[in-house]
């Protein structure tokens, strides 16, 4: 069965590899092995908090807006699996992100 791997490495990095103490590797094969059961891959709600996408747009909005943010920080990948709250570090990272953006 084929699936679309998109963001399959930060959904398995947010919502697993702490969670089950998997590598990134293995907890995006997780998160591919749970698309092939046809299961969704909701953003946790305490980071949805912190990320602003319109209404009715798909959840890949989210991942793509929380890659972003992670590709912008300057912590390395493999500490992430460490991460205990996931939202504090959104919320600093999305405060970071709004002031650093020029004034118009």
């Amino acid at each position: 069965m084929k699936v679309n791997p998109a963001y399959t490495s930060i959904i398995g990095l947010v919502k697993y590899a702490r969670q089950y103490g998997l590598a990134s590797d293995e907890a995006a094969a997780m998160a591919i092995a749970r698309r092939g059961m046809r299961l969704t891959e909701n953003i946790p709600g305490s980071i949805t908090a912190y990320l602003s996408v319109k209404d009715g747009k798909h959840v890949w909005s989210l991942w793509n807006q929380l890659n972003n943010l992670i590709k912008k920080s300057s912590i390395k990948r493999h500490c992430f699996y460490a991460i205990s709250n996931w939202e504090s570090l959104i919320k600093r990272w999305s405060e970071q992100s709004v002031q650093s953006k020029p004034q118009r």
